[in-house]
């Protein structure tokens, strides 16, 4: 009499489960290298952005000089640069950690936290340009 046992299938079964279980961890380090790429070029942007209006002579002091109304605009501004930049320092730090992928929360809260800093630049984006609106916006009264 001959037996036959399934552990063969078993095992087999049990490989392809984790063969399609590490698909993921792949595919979540490939969105890992991506995000982090990315957000190193924004970060680099937002860099110069932030040469850019507050050097001397930059958008803010111009700004101030010629329309001091809009001074607290630009304190409000200044700080919320200091506060992106420690974001986007966070975001890029997180995602350089390449053992990441393998802890789902992590990825999750990681996720959340880009999403949260990206938003926040696009939102202190409109604010800088509306600040530029409204130091070159001229009031030229009343057409006669």
């Amino acid at each position: 009499m001959e037996t036959t046992t399934p552990i063969p299938d078993l095992v087999a079964a049990t490989q392809r489960v984790a063969t399609a279980d590490a698909a993921l961890l792949r595919a979540l380090e490939t969105w890992r290298l991506k995000v982090a790429a990315e957000l190193q070029g924004l970060s680099d942007a937002f860099d110069r952005h932030v040469v850019a209006v507050d050097a001397p002579d930059g958008l803010y002091d111009d700004t101030i000089a010629h329309e001091p109304r809009l001074g607290h605009q630009v304190d409000v501004l200044r700080r919320e640069e200091r506060s992106l930049r420690a974001a986007l320092d966070e975001a890029l730090v997180t995602l350089a950690e390449p053992r990441l992928a393998a802890n789902p929360i992590l990825v999750k809260g990681l996720h959340a936290m880009v999403h949260e800093v990206v938003g926040r630049l696009q939102r202190y984006n409109g604010r800088a340009v509306s600040l530029s609106f409204d130091a070159v916006n001229v009031d030229f009264g009343d057409p006669v």
